[in-house]
């Protein structure tokens, strides 16, 4: 059994967190790597189901892409061994999502990142220095779980209106979008508390309000995506719009509660902070409660709060056959008993 875990509610996601991202790192034996410093993703992409899911587009920026085969497979080469790969996950009719692999492993365990601890501007995704405290690994492993889409809606910007899904309702006043005419809006809730935390763009890591990195408890979370003939569309500059994320139903929340809302950044692969979320009753479910923010444009969003360095638990591992050799491909999971 793992020890040191945070109790408090939603440590799940913690260890799911830094589990991807330690089992990606720990595949291959840094005295195989290459002279150019040229490395190898291999993964998976499932549905919420754990079924494999072919046809998903699976890319590096500025790298590499892919196209899952029959069984979810894929593999991406080759790629340049950073110390953190951002790997995007796109299909007709399901969410867009990413992942996060690494080229490298700490050999010490002093020089591990910890939330709150500053970097440089550029390390964020593109850290490729020699660090003494490192090693560099061949190859990196990588399943991602792709959701649904939720059902499409239309809203038309002169009259505003509400677009809503399993208890996440949007509510856009009139003329809040940066187009005229009707658009097309889809609503898809990810359930925290359920295995669809798999499908959660990102590792969780994110920058702060003031410049800091942190690790994510997660609360809630949802993406909102706007289109019109095929073209995104967003807020218009200066608007605002009423975003209700459903909670789970054992949050440890309260009527009240204020908790920092984030934004994720697919060009960064990073959740970053903006505004804050109050709790208060769900006005789609009976007896629930929902987090609720004005946002000023649309990408996933979650209530989220930071954890203390003291309370992180890394873990890592390797993955090997019966005869000691390195097996690619396997998957991995952390399952706790308890009540969150």
């Amino acid at each position: 059994m793992l020890r040191n875990l945070n109790p408090r509610g939603f440590w799940k996601v913690l260890l799911l967190a830094v589990g991807l991202f330690s089992l990606a790192v720990s595949h291959a034996d840094s005295r195989e790597s290459n002279t150019d410093h040229r490395g190898t993703i291999v993964g998976q992409a499932l549905d919420s189901l754990g079924v494999p899911l072919e046809g998903v587009t699976v890319s590096v920026q500025d790298g590499p892409t892919a196209t899952s085969n029959a069984g979810g497979m894929f593999t991406l080469m080759p790629i340049k061994q950073k110390s953190r790969v951002i790997v995007t996950f796109r299909k007709a009719g399901y969410l867009s999502t990413q992942g996060a692999v690494s080229f490298r492993t700490r050999s010490d365990k002093g020089s591990d990142h910890h939330s709150g601890d500053k970097k440089s501007k550029n390390d964020d995704r593109d850290d490729d220095d020699d660090s003494n405290h490192s090693k560099k690994v061949t190859q990196a492993t990588l399943v991602r779980t792709m959701l649904k889409l939720g059902a499409a809606q239309t809203i038309n910007n002169a009259s505003g209106g509400v677009a809503k899904e399993a208890g996440t309702k949007v509510t856009f006043p009139v003329n809040s979008l940066n187009t005229n005419g009707d658009v097309q809006v889809t609503v898809t809730p990810i359930d925290v508390s359920t295995s669809a935390i798999f499908a959660a763009p990102g590792d969780f890591l994110a920058r702060t309000s003031a410049g800091q990195q942190a690790l994510l408890e997660t609360f809630t979370m949802a993406d909102v995506s706007l289109s019109q003939n095929g073209q995104p569309v967003n807020l218009a500059p200066g608007t605002l719009a009423r975003l209700e994320l459903l909670l789970p139903a054992a949050t440890r929340l309260q009527v009240g509660d204020t908790q920092p809302m984030w934004y994720f950044s697919e060009q960064r692969g990073l959740w970053i902070e903006e505004g804050v979320g109050t709790v208060g009753p769900s006005t789609e479910v009976p007896g629930r409660l929902a987090a609720f923010a004005d946002v000023a444009h649309f990408t996933p969003w979650n209530l989220d709060v930071p954890f203390p360095p003291t309370q992180i638990t890394y873990v890592g591992g390797r993955v090997v056959s019966a005869t000691g050799q390195p097996l690619a491909g396997a998957y991995v999971s952390a399952s706790f008993a308890g009540v969150f």
